[in-house]
């Protein structure tokens, strides 16, 4: 995501942030969280703002994040619930919200060229201060946290004076977790903003149910959040075309293509014109082709990330051996982990984050996309020595060390690393390079 200033600062913020609304909702007592009921009990072992940590409380969180790696390493749904983090708040709190907090900005700040001139808001925004946004399957609010601090700088808040952000998740304690990190968070960046926030309990599928939901919102999306969108299906290991057999490009019948399609159509259609759609997932085989089951329904819509042109995936072969995603390392000391180590033993190494992501722009820029050929490509390899690749071109010599990089005309081509230093895998690199 960058080490800029601004960067820095925010990071700063959302952990001070995080840790008020966290012990404005919980109590640590020696059974572990528990919700906070009234003013702090005179109790040593109780967390009270302003105040250490105890070991035990960082210890609590590192037993709920071990809970949490198990569940989505190891296939999913665990012990009968659908979501996990529902009642482990804390693990999830102080080690996975930053994480994919960092993932969603990495997205935000690597939207191309256009975006940056606040060109996002032509035809959407408007003069009307009031920016709408709907997380779907919010958690603890990872997504609304990065774009309340996007909005916060580079301009693209400017003259902001109300921001509502529809939550959209099943569980009351992690909707009322979202809500206390927004309000919390955005009183430090969006200081004089007014914060609305509107829970909805009921779930995805009755939400996106809703025909007043539609052509809504600024900016709409999910992360993490896919599987509950009806992506479920069987993956096919051959690139996207008709079989002619009743199934589809990814493998699915007809009734599992229409049930998936409903829900996917409608979280589509949640932007207004010049709005964004915003989905982030793990950078897995799996989570690619999800994100190719709904690019596959944008329907010519502006993609603005990954992708730097609107033609079928370069990457997609028979076998799927590849797929699109971003490497992203972690700063040093970064959030709690230090704090989640030392004094909560936490031994899970998760250093580097990988994501795979998909941003479109409603109606704006049709039927033109927003990168003309000739202004560069996304990266989508490590430095690599070029008689090691699978396919992009003979362009250079076999031992050169290079970068694969999709470009805007749709194919892959292969450019010496020098001439990008330090633009890892997901980064923008343009063609004059």
């Amino acid at each position: 995501m960058g080490t800029s200033n601004s960067t820095s600062t925010h990071l700063e913020l959302l952990k001070a942030s995080l840790q008020e609304a966290f012990d404005t909702k919980f109590r640590f007592t020696q059974k572990g969280f528990r919700p906070a009921k009234g003013p702090p009990p005179h109790n040593p072992a109780s967390l009270r703002p302003k105040t250490p940590r105890p070991d035990g409380a960082w210890q609590a969180a590192v037993f709920e994040i071990t809970e949490l790696h198990q569940a989505y390493t190891g296939g999913g749904e665990f012990s009968g619930q659908r979501n996990p983090i529902h009642l482990r708040l804390g693990g999830t709190q102080f080690y996975y919200l930053p994480r994919n907090f960092y993932r969603v900005r990495h997205v935000l700040n690597n939207l191309p060229w256009k975006i940056q001139d606040n060109s996002l808001w032509q035809g959407a925004f408007g003069s009307s201060q009031v920016f709408k946004m709907a997380d779907l399957g919010c958690g603890s609010g990872a997504l609304s946290l990065a774009v309340v601090s996007w909005l916060s700088e580079g301009g693209a808040g400017a003259g902001l004076r109300e921001v509502e952000i529809s939550l959209v998740d099943q569980g009351r304690g992690v909707l009322e977790m979202a809500g206390e990190n927004l309000r919390t968070f955005a009183a430090k960046v969006l200081p004089g903003v007014k914060v609305n926030i509107h829970p909805h309990r009921n779930g995805l599928k009755s939400f996106l149910n809703r025909p007043e939901e539609q052509g809504k919102y600024h900016l709409a999306g999910a992360a993490m959040a896919l599987t509950e969108l009806e992506t479920r299906g069987t993956h096919s290991r051959r690139p996207a075309k008709s079989s002619g057999d009743g199934r589809d490009s990814m493998g699915e019948d007809d009734s599992e293509q229409t049930h998936r399609t409903n829900g996917l159509s409608r979280l589509i259609g949640l932007p207004k014109k010049g709005g964004l759609g915003l989905l982030v997932e793990p950078g897995t085989r799996k989570g690619y082709l999800n994100m190719l089951k709904v690019r596959d329904q944008l329907n010519n819509q502006a993609i603005l990330y990954p992708c730097p042109h609107g033609l079928s995936c370069p990457l997609l072969d028979g076998a799927v051996t590849r797929w699109c995603h971003a490497n992203l390392p972690l700063p040093d000391h970064f959030m709690f982990d230090d704090a989640l180590k030392q004094k909560g033993k936490l031994s899970l190494h998760m250093e580097d984050l990988n994501l795979t992501g998909l941003v479109w722009q409603v109606g704006a820029f049709q039927p033109e996309y927003p990168f003309s050929v000739g202004h560069g490509g996304r990266v989508l390899s490590d430095v690599m020595s070029a008689g090691a690749r699978k396919g992009g071109g003979g362009q250079v010599d076999a031992k050169q060390k290079i970068l694969l990089v999709c470009m805007d005309d749709g194919k892959l081509a292969e450019i010496p690393a020098h001439l990008a230093p330090g633009i890892g895998r997901g980064g923008w690199v343009k063609r004059e390079n």
